[in-house]
C-alpha cells in the first residue's frame, strides 16, 4: 500500500492511495528528493482541522536490499558505502565481515 501525490495545474497536488506488491520499487521512489510518496508500506492518517493529512513513520532509507547495484541504484549504492548506521536484516555475513545479498555484484 502507498498513499502517493500527483502534482496537476497551478501547483495542485492530488493525493490517493493504492496497492503495489512487495519489491516493486515503492521505498526506492519514495527516498528520490521531489517525490510525493507520503507512506509506502505504512501511513498514519489524521483528521486535522477538516483536512486529512498523512505521515511516513519511516523516515531515512528502508527497504528490501535484493538486486540493489551501483548501476540501477547509484543513490542507494553510495549510501550503502559511506560511513552511516545501517542495520541489515536477513542477509548472509561473509568470513570477512562483509554483508552480501542476492543480486549483489562481486
Amino acid at each position: 500500500m502507498f498513499i502517493a501525490g500527483i502534482n496537476g495545474p497551478s501547483d495542485r497536488v492530488t493525493y490517493f492511495a493504492g496497492a503495489f506488491p512487495s519489491m516493486c520499487g515503492k521505498t526506492s521512489t519514495a527516498m528520490l528528493k521531489g517525490e510525493t510518496i507520503v507512506g509506502d508500506d505504512i501511513a498514519y492518517i489524521r483528521n486535522i482541522g477538516g483536512r486529512a493529512r498523512a505521515v511516513n513513520v519511516e523516515t531515512g532509507l528502508f527497504g528490501i536490499i535484493q538486486d540493489i547495484n551501483p548501476d540501477d541504484d547509484p543513490m542507494i549504492w553510495k549510501i550503502l558505502h559511506e560511513e552511516n548506521e545501517i542495520i541489515f536484516s536477513n542477509i548472509l555475513k561473509t568470513e570477512n565481515g562483509r554483508v552480501h545479498w542476492i543480486g549483489k555484484p562481486g
